[in-house]
C-alpha cells in the first residue's frame, strides 16, 4: 500500500511506479487531498500551533503540511494503516480498503 501526499501517484512519481509496476499481488495506492509531505508527521500538528509565535507564511506551511485539518488526516492515516495491517497480517478482510469511504474523504484511491 502506497499512501501519499495530494498529487504523489504511482501515476506520476518515477520510484513509485517502478515499485509499482514491480508488485504483482494486492496493491493500493492512496493520497492525502489537501495533505503534504509532512503531512505523514507530528509537523502537521504543531507547525500551525507554532504558527502564532513564529508567524510562518502561509505559503511555506501549506508546502510542507498542506491544508488538511491534522485531526482528519491523523484518523484516516491510523485508520487506513490500521485496515491495511489486519487484512494483511491478521487475514481479517477490511471493506475500507476496497474503495473510496464516505468516512474519510480526506482519502483519494487512485487507479
Amino acid at each position: 500500500m502506497l499512501m501519499g501526499k495530494a498529487n504523489q501517484t504511482h501515476l506520476n512519481n518515477p520510484s513509485w511506479q517502478s515499485f509499482w509496476g514491480q508488485s504483482t499481488d494486492w496493491k493500493r495506492d492512496l493520497s492525502l487531498k489537501r495533505g503534504s509531505h509532512f503531512s505523514y508527521t507530528d509537523a502537521q500538528s504543531f507547525v500551525p500551533a507554532l504558527d502564532e509565535h513564529l508567524d510562518i507564511p502561509a505559503e511555506l506551511r501549506e508546502q510542507y503540511v498542506g491544508t488538511v485539518d491534522p485531526e482528519r488526516s491523523t484518523a484516516a492515516q491510523r485508520a487506513y494503516i490500521a485496515a491495511f495491517f489486519d487484512q494483511h497480517l491478521r487475514g481479517r478482510p477490511q471493506h475500507l480498503l476496497d474503495g473510496p469511504s464516505a468516512s474519510f474523504p480526506e482519502i483519494s484511491f487512485v487507479r
